[in-house]
């Protein structure tokens, strides 16, 4: 099994980067954002049914496009904060802060073999579970970064993972241009 942390700000191309490297490796693309926004989802549909169609109690990047804007059926708050208020006052205080990483290591654990490729990358507490499981040596670490884009508006941060190879992207040119320097740099070679 080996693992590919994609982390980098809002815009710099992790999901791009994630696609290309799932298609060249066979990989699975995940995200530790996936369970607390399915969790989300689901809770709301507790209380207001009508606004949350079936499917999106079952798609995670569901609100995506809208996640920045306040919604009446949550009483004006966006789902941006609902998703940070049920991770840091429900889920992280019951559970503890590296949840999110415990159950991403578990459900990667279930491929048994090939490419995980995680594209939202961001908090150190949640990557032990799984370098740990897997071994910093199965482990890759790319940091995305992309003129004008920053961690300003973003609680992430650039990660540091000790004995996990790391190689700093620069994604300045264009989809061909990251498609190579990925296919260069990492476990596809």
């Amino acid at each position: 099994m080996k693992i590919i942390f994609i982390n980098g700000p809002p815009r710099s191309g992790k999901d791009t980067a994630g696609e290309i490297l799932a298609e060249a490796t066979g990989g699975e693309l995940f995200k530790f954002a996936e369970p607390l926004k399915l969790m989300a989802h689901r809770l709301v549909s507790a209380f207001a049914p009508h606004a949350i169609p079936e499917r999106a109690e079952h798609a995670a990047d569901f609100f995506e496009d809208v996640k920045d804007e306040p919604q009446p059926y949550l009483f004006g708050k966006t789902w941006r904060q609902y998703y940070i208020a049920v991770s840091e006052t429900l889920i992280k205080p019951l559970h503890g802060d590296d949840f999110f990483g415990k159950v991403l290591a578990t459900d990667i654990a279930n491929l048994s073999t090939g490419t995980a490729i995680i594209t939202d990358s961001g908090f150190m507490v949640e990557t032990p579970p799984i370098v740990e499981r897997f071994g910093a040596e199965n482990c890759l670490l790319l940091r995305m970064r992309r003129t004008g884009c920053n961690f300003s508006s973003d609680s992430r941060e650039y990660l540091e993972l000790p004995g996990v190879v790391t190689i700093d992207v620069y994604n300045d040119r264009g989809v061909d241009e990251l498609r190579s320097l990925l296919l260069n740099h990492t476990f596809v070679n």
